[in-house]
C-alpha cells in the first residue's frame, strides 16, 4: 500500500507547509544518490528511534525489503513514496519527507534541528517581522471542518474574497476545481484506520485545496442553506503574519488573535502554530485582557492548530501556574529524559483566573501536549472533541538528494506515564458541532465555553452572539 502521503500527493506536515495540492518541480539526479539517501533515513531512523526494539519490527528485514524498489528509484518523489511507506511500518506520527521544491530562493532556510516539530524542546530563534505572504501560499478566507463525509465551511473571513462573493459558514463544499470531495474521502478512507485519521489528513488535505497560489482563480462548488448547487470563481491573496524562519522545515507566517468576547468579560485567544512570536503575543494578550477588566475567565482555542515548537507550550503554560513544581510532560530518547517544567510567571503576566481550552481533532503535537498537561495540573477545562493523537518529538534532516527527512526521536507521555500519541486528549465537556449549528452561525463549542466560565462566576452577564 502507497504511504498516505503519496496517496494525497502532497506533503502532509503537522506544521503548515503552505497547502500545496500538488507535488512537482523534483528533478531526476542520479539512481546512486536516491540509494545513498534510502540507506541515510534507514540507518538514521535505527540509529534514534526511541524504542531500540523499533516497535517490534526487524529493521534489517525492512531494510532487504524496501531497498531493492530504492535503486530503481529515478526521482525524488519516486523515492519519498518508498521511505514513507517503510516509515510508515513504524506505525506513528512525525515520519515524512519534506521535498526539495519547498525551499527554493523565495523561501530561505537556517540549517539546523527543526523548531517547528517539537524537535528542539528548549529551542529559540530569532525574533521574527511582520510581512505579507507574498512568498506564500494565498487564502481564500475560508477554514473547512470535516463531519461525518460533509465538509462543512465553519468560517470566513469577514475581509476576504470568498465573503465579498457571498460564500457563508455553514455551505457544504462539494468540489475544488476538478477534484470531487466526496470520493476522494472514500479513496482516502481505505488508507486509514480510524475515523479520526480521515478527519486529520481529509481535512488538511481539503484545506490545502484552499490555499493555492497567490492570484490563481480557485472554482469551488458549494451548496448553500437552500440545498442549491452555487459555482463561485474566487481569487486567493496574500497571507500576511510574522514570518517565522524555521531552521530545516520552510517558513511560515505565525498568525494570533486576541480579543475581549462581545457582551461578555472574556479573554478569546488563537493561533496558528507554536512558534516563537507566541510567548510575547500571550504575555501582551494577559497584560490587556486584565487591563480592559476581564475577569469571567480566558479561552484558548487550539482547534485546528498542528503544533510547533514544544518550549512554547511550556512558555504559555507559565501564564496560567501559580507555583513552581508543575509539569507538561516527560520525553524521552534512548538515553535521556526531559521534563517540561513550568515556571510560574510574575503576577503582571499571570492570569491567576478560569482557563478554557477548546480542541478538536485537528488539534495536534504540541497543542496536544499543552492541553494533556494542562489538563493534568488542573489548570483549565477542556471542550470540544479528543485531540488528533500525533504528539511525538522529532528533528529533519536533510538527504543526499536535497529533500528532507522528518523522523521521531523522543516520546512523549503525560506525567503519568499515559501516552497522547494514538489515543489523543479527551475533553472535560465533549461538543460535537453540527453542519446546521454552522448555518445558524453558533460555535456550540465556544458557546460551551462562555457558559461554563460564566456559571463558576457569581455575577450575570449577556452570552456573547
Amino acid at each position: 500500500m502507497k504511504s498516505i502521503a503519496a496517496f494525497l500527493g502532497v506533503v502532509l506536515s503537522l506544521t503548515s507547509l503552505g497547502g500545496c495540492a500538488h507535488i512537482s518541480g523534483h528533478h531526476t539526479p542520479d539512481r546512486n544518490i536516491q540509494l545513498e539517501s534510502f540507506d541515510y533515513a534507514w540507518s538514521r531512523i535505527g540509529e534514534t528511534y526511541y524504542d531500540p526494539e523499533m516497535n517490534g519490527l526487524d529493521w534489517n528485514a525492512i531494510r532487504d525489503e524496501f531497498r531493492p524498489r530504492a535503486s530503481r528509484a529515478q526521482t525524488n518523489k519516486e523515492l519519498a513514496e518508498i521511505i514513507e511507506e517503510m516509515m510508515e511500518r513504524i506505525g506513528e506520527s512525525h515520519f515524512q519527507i519534506i521535498p526539495l521544491f519547498h525551499y527554493d530562493a523565495d523561501s530561505p532556510i537556517q540549517d539546523g534541528l527543526d523548531s517547528s516539530e517539537d524537535s528542539n524542546p528548549a529551542g529559540t530563534s530569532e525574533a521574527a517581522e511582520p510581512v505579507s505572504g507574498s512568498n506564500f501560499h494565498g487564502t481564500l478566507g475560508i477554514k473547512i471542518r470535516l463531519i461525518g463525509t460533509e465538509v462543512v465551511i465553519r468560517e470566513v473571513d469577514p475581509d476576504s474574497a470568498a465573503h465579498e462573493k457571498g460564500i457563508q459558514v455553514g455551505w457544504r463544499l462539494t468540489a475544488v476545481n476538478e477534484t470531487e470531495i466526496l470520493p476522494l474521502l472514500d479513496k482516502l478512507k481505505d488508507n486509514l484506520e480510524t475515523p479520526r485519521d480521515l478527519e486529520f489528513y481529509g481535512t488538511r488535505y481539503v484545506q490545502g485545496l484552499l490555499e493555492p497560489e497567490v492570484e490563481t482563480p480557485v472554482a469551488l462548488s458549494l451548496i448553500d442553506e437552500t440545498d442549491t448547487p452555487n459555482l463561485i470563481s474566487v481569487n486567493p491573496v496574500a497571507l500576511e503574519g510574522e514570518l517565522q524562519p524555521n531552521t530545516f522545515l520552510p517558513q511560515s507566517l505565525t498568525l494570533f488573535e486576541a480579543r475581549v468576547l462581545e457582551n461578555t468579560s472574556i479573554g478569546y485567544i488563537r493561533f496558528n502554530e507554536w512558534a516563537p512570536p507566541i510567548v510575547m503575543r500571550f504575555t501582551e494578550s494577559i497584560q490587556g485582557f486584565k487591563e480592559a477588566g476581564v475577569t469571567d475567565g480566558v479561552i484558548v482555542d487550539l482547534r485546528g492548530n498542528p503544533g510547533g515548537i514544544a518550549a512554547m507550550s511550556m512558555g504559555v503554560a507559565s501564564h496560567f501556574v501559580k507555583q513552581k513544581g508543575h509539569s507538561l510532560g516527560i520525553m524521552k530518547d534512548r538515553s535521556t529524559t526531559l521534563n517540561l517544567k513550568i515556571f510560574p510567571r510574575p503576577r503582571s503576566q499571570r492570569w491567576n483566573g478560569e482557563v478554557v481550552l477548546l480542541i478538536d481533532g485537528m488539534a495536534a503535537s504540541t497543542s496536544e501536549i499543552f492541553a494533556a498537561g494542562m489538563q493534568d495540573i488542573d489548570e483549565a477545562t477542556l471542550i470540544g472533541s479528543t485531540t488528533a493523537g500525533k504528539a511525538l518529538a522529532s528533528i529533519v534532516e536533510p538527504l543526499p538528494n536535497g529533500d528532507r527527512i522528518q523522523f521521531v526521536i523522543w516520546n512523549l507521555t503525560r506525567t503519568n506515564g499515559q501516552r497522547v500519541e494514538g489515543d489523543g486528549v479527551s475533553p472535560d465537556i465533549e461538543v460535537h458541532p453540527t453542519p446546521e449549528d454552522f448555518l445558524t452561525g453558533i460555535d456550540p463549542v465556544l458557546q460551551s465555553a462562555i457558559h461554563h466560565l460564566q456559571s463558576e462566576n457569581t455575577h450575570e452577564t449577556v452570552p456573547s452572539p
